[in-house]
């Protein structure tokens, strides 16, 4: 199947995963600076569930605040728009991502979730090294840079079998294998999911081309420090990390990392995945 008639299939299908309205809502208000604290919490508590949770993932370790905050307003006013924003769409896609199930043999929704919440917190760390502004956004940009494998294993399951048993038979990445067979590749897919759910540019651009590195890309950016994590989170240690030639240096930089504080970053990939997985 072309990649025309593969994106005409994709749109027929009504199951398609999709944003909450609170969520949809929230995110519009939170990219506009004019809008007021009131509007925003106005929208996000009244989803009860969506606002404890946001407060339990803004008190937990992995923001690290000096103090408790107990009202979704102080959390706007602590964090700002763009962080709270992310929230949201952590814990939204948390929901949304399968953390169990055998999905073909070799192959289990737990290993796709552990690599996400693993590419998710060293693209931060990458992000922070680099001294960006913007670490929570590679942080939400790592969680999905996959999630066009749920679509395709979901909506197009021969596609997607046929994709693994290649890798496995040719020892290839799974983008690799995805060329050889020359089928709409995931990122692809998940670029086009991340336009449909009206994400920022920034994130689609870092899953649509987390493989494919484009000619014009700014150093340092989301795509490359997602792109050099997910290369870091597939190599294994002590072997040389084969990523786009400007990643290098965020990749250098992690590896040259004294063993206790990547033992710092492997205990919070840990940490998150249980935090999710409980709260899931």
């Amino acid at each position: 199947m072309d990649s025309k008639h593969f994106f005409k299939e994709l749109d027929r299908i009504r199951d398609i995963p999709t944003l909450p309205v609170m969520v949809m809502e929230a995110n519009r208000l939170l990219e506009d600076p004019n809008t007021s604290v009131a509007n925003i919490c106005a929208i996000i508590e009244k989803d009860q569930a969506m606002a404890m949770k946001i407060l339990k993932l803004v008190n937990s370790s992995f923001y690290g605040l000096p103090s408790q905050i107990s009202t979704i307003r102080n959390a706007i006013i602590v964090l700002g728009y763009n962080t709270v924003r992310n929230v949201i769409m952590t814990l939204t896609i948390m929901k949304l991502m399968p953390k169990k199930g055998v999905w073909i043999e070799g192959f289990s929704a737990g290993d796709l979730w552990s690599h996400a919440v693993e590419v998710a917190v060293l693209s931060r760390h990458l992000a922070e090294l680099a001294d960006v502004k913007w670490a929570n956004d590679c942080f939400v940009a790592g969680l999905l840079h996959d999630i066009g494998k749920v679509i395709q294993f979901r909506f197009f399951p021969s596609v997607f079998e046929a994709v693994y048993q290649r890798t496995i038979q040719e020892n290839l990445p799974f983008f690799e294998a995805e060329k050889l067979l020359e089928v709409v590749d995931h990122a692809q897919i998940g670029g086009t999911l991340g336009q449909k759910w009206m994400l920022p540019p920034i994130l689609i651009e870092a899953i649509r081309y987390h493989h494919e590195i484009p000619d014009n890309v700014k150093d340092p950016s989301p795509v490359l420090l997602v792109h050099a994590a997910d290369r870091i989170c597939h190599t294994p240690e002590g072997e040389a990390v084969q990523c786009h030639p400007m990643a290098e240096r965020h990749a250098h930089r992690y590896r040259s990392l004294d063993k206790a504080r990547q033992e710092v970053i492997r205990q919070e990939m840990e940490a998150c995945r249980r935090f999710f997985e409980d709260e899931g």
